[in-house]
């Protein structure tokens, strides 16, 4: 797979960093991943302005990546190269050499990778991770490189034969999983943490609240215990990738599946993608 790197295109075996890099020695960096669908990106324009959010807060040259149409411009030259019409797109902006506190340069990486596998009627097994938390702060929403957090509570998982598991914050509550946002039904409502809590601002998540109350559904974000969660009559995890997933056993309870399908049937037949 060829790379873009800084407006290059690169052999994907590239050396790209430098002992010195910011991003690997700190994790100084932002990142997002846009599904490619038929050479369309979907939901581009959220994607760029949770990604310009985070460059602003972590002091990355905006200008770098340029506006939305530029962006999209070098994702698509990237896929033609790659010969790809579906794909996962991966941007990655850091600050390239220095120490902690110098203000360095910008840099980013566009990669393409493949979509994985999502076999229809294939559902989750999910459980509480109770081994770190998610501090609910300034930087809690963003998708940035410091991923360790995640990075532990998808081990942990793996470790259990799970498929992904539940990450609380410092207070205890339901922030999200390792790749997703957390969603639980109960008497027919659809209750997910509100950004307050800690979650990433997932762009599925964003659409979902906007256009699940257009089809008749009545969602709420609240502040979410893991009692809640477990007492959950359905649990469904979402990202920009997979969409929805249903939980169909979480802590070795049984759940069904019912209202995530017809999630799914419902967005698909008002010609959502």
């Amino acid at each position: 797979m060829l790379l873009n790197y800084c407006g290059k295109l690169l052999p994907g075996d590239s050396p790209l960093f430098t002992a010195q890099s910011k991003l690997v020695k700190y994790g100084y960096g932002v990142f997002e991943t846009i599904r490619c669908k038929a050479s369309q990106l979907l939901r581009l324009d959220a994607h760029y302005e949770r990604l310009e959010s985070g460059m602003k807060l972590l002091f990355l040259d905006c200008s770098l990546i340029g506006n939305p149409d530029q962006l999209k411009a070098q994702i698509i030259d990237l896929l033609k190269a790659n010969e790809k019409t579906d794909a996962v797109v991966r941007i990655q902006v850091f600050q390239k050499e220095g120490r902690l506190s110098d203000m360095t340069e910008t840099g980013f990486l566009i990669s393409v990778q493949e979509v994985p596998v999502i076999h229809p009627g294939k559902y989750l097994k999910a459980g509480f991770y109770r081994g770190a938390v998610k501090s609910m702060d300034t930087l809690s929403n963003l998708k940035h490189s410091n991923y360790l957090p995640y990075a532990l509570t998808a081990m942990y998982a793996s470790s259990q034969s799970w498929d992904d598991a539940i990450l609380l914050n410092q207070e205890g509550r339901v922030c999200d999983s390792s790749i997703a946002n957390v969603f639980a039904v109960k008497q027919n409502v659809i209750y997910t943490p509100t950004l307050e809590e800690g979650c990433v601002a997932g762009v599925f998540r964003k659409f979902l609240l906007e256009t699940l109350p257009k089809l008749g559904y009545e969602i709420k974000e609240i502040k979410m215990t893991d009692t809640f969660l477990q007492e959950a009559e359905e649990i469904f995890l979402t990202n920009t990738v997979r969409g929805i997933q249903s939980v169909e056993n979480f802590e070795n309870r049984r759940l069904p599946v019912s209202f995530g399908k017809m999630i799914v049937k419902d967005l698909d037949q008002a010609g959502f993608q």
